[in-house]
């Protein structure tokens, strides 16, 4: 009896969709007549699931700086959502160990000079 060969598994990586420096900087000054927050209705933006109230979630999103954006692509456009994938190292926890909190961001861009980039939704991540 012949044995079936397994394919070998290739991993493959999603690309990372991008902010564009000047979108950053105006999310970095919050609150910013720039940028629309537009947060989700169906009460998906749980913070509290993770600890964390609404404050504390916008006050993590205000100490993140350029570098925690990969900036290597251009931005795209369109009516969909992208995401932006964006690492964050928290305190350590009670156990000494460094806590990551992974936050996905999903922003529109503007497709006319007239409209604004959307922030459409944060969500969070350990």
């Amino acid at each position: 009896m012949d044995k079936k060969k397994r394919k070998p598994k290739v991993s493959v990586q999603k690309p990372k969709a991008v902010y564009e420096l000047k979108v950053v900087r105006e999310i970095l000054r919050y609150p910013n007549p720039n940028v629309v927050w537009v947060f989700r209705k169906d009460g998906k933006n749980n913070y509290e699931k993770l600890g964390y109230a609404a404050p504390e979630a916008l006050n993590i999103v205000r100490k993140l700086r350029p570098q925690n954006f990969d900036l290597s692509l251009p931005p795209l456009s369109g009516q969909e959502s992208h995401p932006v994938d964006v690492y964050k190292i928290q305190e350590p926890d009670n156990f000494g160990k460094l806590r990551t909190l992974y936050m996905k961001f999903f922003v529109r861009y503007a497709d006319k000079p007239d409209q604004k980039d959307q922030l459409v939704m944060i969500s969070f991540h350990e």
